[in-house]
């Protein structure tokens, strides 16, 4: 996977600044977004990279429009701190990681601006029902809970953002052509090389467009 194939670039929070700046200066102006695992851990991660601000953060174990509210509090105090201007730092919610935040899917509308995508992550969401992420994702539930993802983002005006790390190389396109008639506008690539068939499956424009 080339970085000029993604609309964004997803980092962990202990990645070193150095090579964020090295990913900068190769990602063609693509956002960098900082993934945060749950908002309680946030604010650690935030002060490790006031130098190196992202454009975005990735909320992966959101339950509720309450956590993007109570992340985008901590946004706007080290926005001041790292000298980004007020309300920039946008915020894609993993919304659909788990069962809790499924059913509270449409809390989402009152999320805030920051919120600009709903996703989900099959994975995730096996774990917390206690199942194997392949034996799930030949389920009704499996794609009951995607369908409630595009719902939730489609009721709150934002992205739909699929994430199906279950599915083999096979199985990638005609999941992203599924993907694209829910009504999902873009996919979180699980591994290297998924991009161009991804991009080509749901043919869009760059997050945000």
């Amino acid at each position: 996977m080339t970085i000029a194939e993604a609309d964004a670039v997803i980092v962990a929070p202990d990645i070193d600044l150095h090579r964020v700046a090295r990913l900068r200066s190769t990602s063609f102006g693509r956002p960098i977004l900082l993934e945060i695992d749950e908002v309680e851990t946030a604010d650690t991660a935030l002060i490790h990279w006031l130098p190196a601000w992202p454009d975005g953060i990735v909320l992966r174990r959101c339950r509720s429009a309450f956590d993007v509210q109570h992340l985008s509090a901590k946004l706007a105090v080290r926005e001041a701190d790292a000298d980004v201007p007020h309300g920039t730092t946008v915020v894609i919610a993993m919304a659909g990681s788990s069962a809790s935040s499924l059913l509270d899917i449409a809390s989402f509308r009152d999320a805030g601006a920051r919120l600009i995508g709903l996703g989900w992550d099959d994975c995730d969401l096996a774990a917390d029902l206690g199942t194997e992420p392949a034996t799930f994702a030949a389920t009704d539930l499996w794609l009951s809970a995607r369908s409630r993802v595009a719902l939730g983002a489609a009721a709150a005006g934002v992205l739909a953002l699929d994430t199906a790390h279950s599915e083999a190389a096979c199985q990638l396109g005609p999941r992203c052509a599924q993907a694209r008639a829910l009504g999902f506008a873009a996919k979180i690539a699980g591994r290297a090389g998924e991009t161009a068939t991804i991009n080509e499956a749901l043919r869009r424009g760059p997050i945000g467009a």
